[in-house]
């Protein structure tokens, strides 16, 4: 479909142009930029010679900026900083237009200029360590800033809140901000909701944290090893008519099948296939429904 982006007047080598476009509510500048970004990026070292760039968009994504009152942002990796104000915009219902000149690819968006960023967002990731996942992220600027409520999704649709991380109100420096969700047992996606004193809000981009594999395998019990015919899978105080998920794995790290069922029907499963395997060391990961525990094996 249409990027909403025209690259002109140009009689130079540009190499490979890529444009790509993301709609929604970015929480990338501020809460009233509009709902888009677009990210243009060349194979070539961008020029000393300036191109026409022409961004356009439809009303419904404006986010209830001022159209008189236009702003572009643009970033190069960092920070999100003013490219330039008081735009002219082509208002053609129910289209924008905006036209810059510019000698530099970035990331870029609108916003207006009546109202300061409460935030410019750095960075923000996760980890996951034994006692949860912890979050961390950085800020650069802060205006009225009241602080962060912490959101959680199993499957990054419907968010709880967490917790509540007190902001600095205003700050020109880089304040670095975290956070631990202790209650961490499967992967789960997380954002940040960012409120002003004002109590506007506006919402980070969304990160995933995955439980590692291997965060429980001493619950796990596999035997005989090695093994030739029968082998028996037990994971510590879970009945065998608990439901889980098994993944086996060579020695290349290859999937060699995976099954889903009661502890049991595991059991009886794996051992149908065991005389089918290679001789040959293999992982096994079973899956609880809350943590994924391994062990290896050696068939012989």
């Amino acid at each position: 479909g249409d990027l909403g982006i025209e690259i002109s007047n140009s009689d130079f080598d540009l190499g490979d142009v890529e444009v790509k476009r993301k709609t929604g509510a970015t929480g990338s500048v501020n809460a009233i930029n509009i709902d888009m970004i677009w990210k243009i990026t060349s194979s070539l070292t961008p020029p000393t010679n300036t191109v026409d760039v022409t961004f356009s968009w439809e009303a419904y994504l404006d986010n209830g900026i001022d159209l008189n009152e236009l702003e572009i942002w643009h970033n190069e990796g960092t920070d999100w900083q003013l490219f330039a104000d008081n735009l002219s915009n082509r208002a053609i219902d129910p289209f924008r237009e905006v036209s810059i000149v510019t000698n530099g690819f970035s990331s870029w968006t609108f916003t207006d200029n009546n109202r300061p960023l409460p935030i410019l967002l750095v960075h923000f990731y996760g980890k996951a360590r034994e006692n949860g996942a912890t979050l961390f992220w950085v800020t650069s600027s802060e205006i009225n800033n009241e602080g962060f409520i912490v959101e959680k999704s199993n499957a990054g649709l419907f968010f709880e809140s967490l917790g509540f991380v007190p902001g600095s109100v205003n700050s020109d420096q880089f304040i670095r901000y975290q956070f631990t969700d202790k209650d961490f047992y499967q992967n789960a996606y997380y954002r940040l909701k960012q409120i002003d004193l004002d109590g506007s809000y506006q919402y980070s981009p969304l990160i995933r944290i995955e439980k590692p594999a291997t965060a429980s395998a001493e619950q796990l019990h596999l035997f005989p090893n090695p093994v030739k015919d029968v082998i028996h899978l037990r994971l510590t105080e879970l009945p065998g008519d608990s439901m889980a998920e098994l993944k086996l794995f060579d020695r290349s790290g290859m999937d060699v099948f995976s099954i889903s069922g009661t502890i049991n029907e595991i059991n009886e499963a794996v051992n149908y296939r065991l005389g089918g395997l290679s001789v040959g060391i293999y992982k096994v990961q079973l899956f609880d429904g809350e943590s994924w525990t391994s062990k290896t094996f050696i068939k012989e």
